[in-house]
């Protein structure tokens, strides 16, 4: 992800988690739980490891 002048900005400020996150998602970031489905779907990868990364 590149970080856009919106999102360096909120980080300089001193932004919460929760804020640094939408401006990102609203800058076009995928999520990475929403990108490793997406892969799955595509069969790119299995459900047992999308699974198997996001708990670790």
């Amino acid at each position: 992800m590149v970080a856009t002048p919106g999102l360096r900005a909120a980080i300089e400020q001193g932004a919460s988690t929760e804020a640094l996150y939408r401006i990102a998602v609203e800058g076009e970031m995928v999520p990475l739980t929403r990108n490793a489905l997406t892969q799955a779907r595509r069969r790119c990868t299995s459900l047992a490891e999308v699974y198997r990364v996001r708990l670790d």
